[in-house]
């Protein structure tokens, strides 16, 4: 309705502003099937207490709230284990100069 409502007008940005309401009303309603991983990924994610909760379709908003949850804990595991690392490396370092180990 907003949608045919714009395009009557002349106005450029109100027909952009129709598209993007069409394009938000069209990702709310979006659902997906998710596969054996995806599933596994809303568990992981706390939103569905186990496999068997799933429903056969999703919205896509789920999905994408699963996929970034489990990209934001990769992210923080990978920097935590990359700082672990780096501690320790300099930890080896600083014990090889104290002891006057140099090649």
């Amino acid at each position: 309705m907003i949608g045919q409502l714009a395009t009557r007008l002349a106005s450029p940005s109100l027909r952009l502003l129709a598209r993007g309401i069409a394009d938000v009303n069209r990702e709310f309603q979006a659902v997906c099937r998710p596969t054996n991983f995806q599933k596994r990924m809303l568990v992981w994610s706390h939103l569905y207490k186990n496999l068997l909760e799933i429903p056969e379709t999703i919205s896509w908003i789920q999905m994408k709230k699963a996929q970034d949850m489990i990209r934001t804990r990769t992210n923080i595991f990978i920097t935590v284990g990359g700082l672990v690392g780096l501690m320790g490396f300099v930890n080896y370092e600083q014990r090889v100069r104290k002891h006057g180990y140099t090649e």
